[in-house]
């Protein structure tokens, strides 16, 4: 996960977790902030930055792949339940609306540790560039040429 994501992690839970109350952070029923994370990455920041002070649990199991996530009525019951929700977002979590819809918990504070982060190109993007397939002028062929002389050089 990238600097910015944590930080925005981050200074979300530190301000939930620090509002006036007791000595742990509670919603208006008094008992613990409880937060529901969408997969194993968020649930392992999210536990590491709320401590003790929230009831931190994570929507999908071990099976379960947060692209082909598909929700159960025990799901849309956590989300109904939950005061905040840490997405990862950038797309991940596409089945995320549906669910939102169907918990109908109006009160629920949805985290996209995405937003404000300047999303990098997809992997096969990134790969297409280290392809032989580009187009740029070779006129440098030479000097490859003299540094693999070179490297030979060295390796005798």
């Amino acid at each position: 996960m990238k600097k910015p994501t944590i930080l925005l992690l981050t200074a979300t839970l530190l301000g939930a977790l620090s509002l006036p109350g007791p000595a742990h952070a509670q919603n208006e029923t008094g008992r613990k902030l409880r937060v529901l994370t969408s997969f194993l990455p968020m649930q392992a920041h999210t536990t590491a930055i709320a401590g003790d002070d929230a009831t931190v649990e994570q929507l999908l199991g071990r099976d379960a792949g947060a692209h082909d996530f598909q929700f159960a009525p025990s799901d849309v019951r956590k989300v109904a339940e939950a005061d905040l929700f840490i997405i990862n977002g950038a797309g991940i979590e596409d089945w995320l609306e549906p669910l939102l819809k169907s918990a109908g918990n109006q009160k629920l504070v949805v985290v996209d540790t995405s937003a404000g982060v300047p999303l990098l190109e997809s992997p096969e993007v990134i790969a297409e560039g280290f392809s032989g397939d580009h187009d740029h002028d070779h006129k440098h062929e030479a000097d490859h040429k003299h540094e693999a002389d070179h490297e030979s050089q060295q390796h005798d």
